[in-house]
């Protein structure tokens, strides 16, 4: 890896880290992502415990004819919830010729897909969500890249159970200190 790659994961790592608010880092991680080699679409989709449903929290360049169907996807339905409970990375090179990818899917267009589960507690923790890259070519990664996605989804996991742990903390002091 040369220095340019190192300054490049440093200033990603940096920028979310700083900060505090996670739909900046949703809304920043989906900016980084887009820079990446032919991407053109982008999805991040968080499990909602209350409701058992995947929710896109974060997207860019998603039709509104797909965000009205897809923007919600109930448990197990979908490519979506099979990659969260499988937790696992999933690349198809033409999604146009795929049977993994629904009809929803086939409608955008698209044909490369690249699917990273966000996971608490680093790779191998419990997904919560997935990242969608989307692509009107197959999308070939190199080594830098993949690492580059595995990276932003391991700090939105990390953000989110960082967030999740303050709302916690946040509701006991209004309780302890009796504060609204």
């Amino acid at each position: 890896m040369d220095l340019n790659t190192n300054e490049k994961f440093k200033d990603v790592d940096s920028l979310l880290n700083m900060k505090n608010d996670i739909n900046d880092i949703y809304k920043n991680s989906v900016d980084v992502m887009m820079n990446l080699k032919d991407i053109n679409m982008i999805m991040i989709y968080l499990v909602e415990n209350s409701s058992n449903q995947a929710v896109l929290v974060s997207q860019k360049n998603v039709p509104d004819s797909y965000l009205e169907r897809a923007s919600r996807i109930d448990r197990p339905r979908g490519i979506t919830w099979q990659l969260i409970t499988e937790n696992r990375i999933l690349n198809i090179k033409n999604s146009q010729e795929d049977e993994v990818i629904g009809p929803a899917g086939k409608r955008l267009g698209k044909k490369g897909v690249y699917g990273v589960p966000i996971t608490m507690g680093g790779y191998t923790g419990e997904a919560r969500g997935v990242i969608w890259l989307w692509s009107d070519e197959e999308i070939d990664f190199d080594a830098q890249d993949h690492r580059l996605v595995l990276l932003i989804a391991n700090k939105v996991g990390m953000a989110i159970a960082w967030s999740e742990k303050y709302a916690e903390k946040r509701e006991e002091w209004k309780n302890k200190f009796k504060v609204d």
